[in-house]
């Protein structure tokens, strides 16, 4: 037979049973076979020693009683010149007396001699141990089975005899012999079944009581945790519902917020547009009317009008070339802030220094992108209209997922502007650079203004 694969194949139901069962169940299992365990190991410990103490005390007994019968002849019988018959005497009247019937006994003096032998037809012989124990003055005993000599053609048998090895003391303490006595142990079996029997029922209710709480114990903490699970199950699905309903609500906000500034970016595109097909065209039909007006005095007062109009022109032409958006869709961050940068200069016709520490596979959304090119054409725009252009500096980068903007020009030489108009400006940069998530700061000194931007590049649009 191979002993290994069925050892596997056990091993191998055993597993799968087990993985069937549920937590609860398994738990249950577990602490049974604990309360069992220490159910069995309680009763056998409990078993042997009250077997223990019912031989013990039978023999402190027994002993007790020979010992009390032997008190008032041994004298006599140790120094009589028949200590046989003296001994054979005091045997008759001690097994007489006891119930548990005295089969044999040995006598040796305090010299370990045999003064005194009744044999019952029991083959034993002296324990070295017990003897030495009794001569210490302690009484020792056991329960053996013993062989009965044979007799003729009657086969062997064995008896259970409760074997005792006891001290015989003159006056009161002083060792006088060693007494070996074989009493039948019929009645101490008797009692130690009994006393197994009750045990055994004792631990039998014991175990019943506590497997019935363990049970119950197994089943309420059982209902509680699946009750946990399925609340938590139910918690984690609504969770995962609720996680879903935010992105989606995430998504379209920002979906809204990009289609929002898209749009606002065709307004101001079509506005523009508008201006400079409507006013503009006016305006310039205008001043060639007037810049034809004949004769000096009117030609004076026309030339002056005329001025004024090509001024109010180059100021439309301004606005809408500022309204109007150039197509970022294809350029990279650094194209989109290097073309605000050319326009500026072409515009005005100053210079701009720049740093731009940008690669061009950078990704930035392209909201951010018109986002960056409005921030640097209001700030320069600004520093040309309030500061004349003079040491116009652009700084970019972007690091950690945030794109940085720095615009600063020299405030030595300043020009007249409306103030009204320069903090609408300044609240439309911010409002632009917050609705993508960042910030804007302005500081102006003696010296010099800046205007800073962070604005995060890793949002999905």
């Amino acid at each position: 037979m191979h002993y290994p694969r069925v050892a596997r194949r056990i091993r191998t139901v055993v597993a799968r049973v087990w993985r069937r069962v549920s937590l609860s169940q398994r738990f249950f299992l577990v602490a049974l076979t604990v309360v069992l365990a220490a159910m069995l190991a309680l009763g056998n410990w409990t078993n042997a020693y009250i077997s223990q103490s019912i031989t013990r005390g039978v023999a402190e007994t027994a002993a007790a009683s020979f010992e009390a019968l032997m008190a008032q002849s041994l004298d006599g019988a140790l120094s009589a010149a028949d200590s046989q018959s003296a001994f054979q005497a005091v045997f008759k009247v001690a097994n007489s007396a006891d119930s548990t019937r005295l089969l044999q006994i040995r006598v040796r003096d305090a010299d370990g001699r045999v003064a005194f032998e009744s044999l019952g037809g029991l083959e034993d012989e002296a324990s070295a141990v017990g003897l030495s124990e009794a001569a210490g003055g302690m009484v020792t005993a056991h329960v053996v089975d013993l062989p009965l000599r044979s007799v003729g053609d009657l086969p062997r048998s064995t008896l259970p005899i409760l074997k005792i090895y006891t001290p015989l003391r003159r006056d009161g303490d002083r060792l006088a012999a060693i007494a070996e006595l074989y009493f039948s142990a019929r009645t101490v079996r008797e009692l130690q079944a009994q006393a197994r029997s009750d045990v055994w029922i004792i631990v039998a209710v014991i175990g019943m009581v506590s497997v019935g709480a363990l049970a119950l114990l197994v089943d309420v903490t059982g209902r509680i945790i699946t009750g946990q699970r399925q609340r938590l199950a139910a918690n984690l699905i609504a969770t995962r519902a609720l996680l879903k309903e935010n992105v989606a609500l995430q998504l379209a906000s920002e979906k809204l917020r990009v289609d929002s500034g898209l749009a606002n970016e065709h307004v101001l595109a079509q506005v523009g547009s508008d201006i400079h097909d409507g006013p503009v065209q006016l305006l310039t039909l205008l001043i060639l009317k007037l810049t034809g007006t004949r004769g000096s005095a009117a030609s004076d007062q026309a030339a002056a009008e005329a001025k004024l109009a090509s001024e109010a022109l180059e100021d439309l032409r301004g606005i809408s070339a500022g309204l109007v958006l150039p197509e970022l869709a294809k350029l990279s961050i650094s194209e989109t802030i290097a073309l605000a940068i050319s326009r500026h200069e072409n515009l005005t016709g100053t210079l701009v220094r720049h740093e731009l520490n940008l690669a061009n596979d950078v990704e930035v959304p392209i909201t951010v992108r018109i986002c960056a090119y409005r921030v640097v054409q209001e700030a320069l725009n600004n520093a040309y209209r309030h500061g004349g252009g003079e040491d116009q500096r652009v700084r970019a980068s972007v690091d950690a997922g945030w794109l940085r903007l720095e615009v600063t020009n020299s405030t030595t030489i300043r020009r007249p502007g409306t103030s009204s108009a320069n903090q609408v400006g300044l609240r439309a940069m911010r409002f632009r650079v917050e609705s993508q998530g960042g910030s804007l700061s302005v500081d102006i000194d003696a010296d010099q203004a800046r205007v800073g931007a962070h604005i995060p590049v890793g949002r999905v649009v």
